[in-house]
């Protein structure tokens, strides 16, 4: 499956799950600096997060009840 959405637009929707703005701070300008970072690290994960050949346990494979339909 393709993603159809470019890392900016992922960036807005997680951003600010994954990196929330502290209270007290102006939340749109800081926002803005989290979506920038967050599409960041969208684009540069492949040398942000190790591969999964470098990392020890069970790989996850994508299976079940999708590929029976």
């Amino acid at each position: 499956d393709d993603n159809m959405m470019d890392p900016y637009n992922l960036a807005i929707c997680f951003g600010p799950t994954l990196m929330s703005v502290p209270e007290g701070h102006d939340q749109v300008s800081c926002q803005a600096h989290v979506n920038e970072l967050i599409k960041t690290i969208i684009i540069h994960h492949e040398s942000i997060f190790p591969g999964p050949r470098e990392l020890e346990g069970p790989i996850y494979d994508r299976g079940g009840a999708a590929e029976e339909y």
